[in-house]
């Protein structure tokens, strides 16, 4: 009596922790992260195995765009498309504005890719560096 109680109730118990486990991690799992996807494991048992995968974000223009434009509305551009982990690098290279203009864009790289098509997917945790120019005297001493 007591094996076929405890063959009737593994399962259940199983059922019940799997549920308890996915509603666990759906509730809280971090910001970025969007899917939970279950494997299973044949042999003695099935386990279920959580994996979480970070959500992708198109970048919203190419490398090649993204050169000698305003290196803050590029910022607003990167942070409304999903992009978190924003670096700013600072050139001071501009004698007179002749050449270069202040505050435009010198290069853009995410996760040390220079060069990328708009729409090219990257992952939520990417490294966004956007390197612009301005005044030499600007230069902190």
């Amino acid at each position: 009596m007591f094996k076929m109680l405890t063959r009737i109730l593994n399962p259940l118990r199983s059922r019940i922790w799997d549920m308890t486990l996915f509603l666990f991690f759906c509730v809280l799992a971090p910001h970025g992260m969007n899917e939970i996807v279950f494997g299973e494991r044949k042999g003695r048992g099935q386990k279920v195995v959580a994996y979480y995968t970070l959500e992708k974000y198109s970048v919203p223009m190419s490398s090649k765009g993204a050169k000698g434009a305003n290196y803050q509305d590029m910022m607003e551009k990167f942070e409304e498309a999903g992009f978190e982990n924003i670096t700013l690098e600072v050139e001071y290279d501009i004698i007179t504005e002749w050449i270069t203009d202040d505050v435009k864009v010198k290069s853009v790289t995410v996760n040390d890719d220079g060069k990328f098509a708009s729409g090219k997917e990257y992952r939520a945790d990417a490294e966004v560096v956007i390197t612009y120019h301005t005044y030499r005297s600007n230069k902190p001493k």
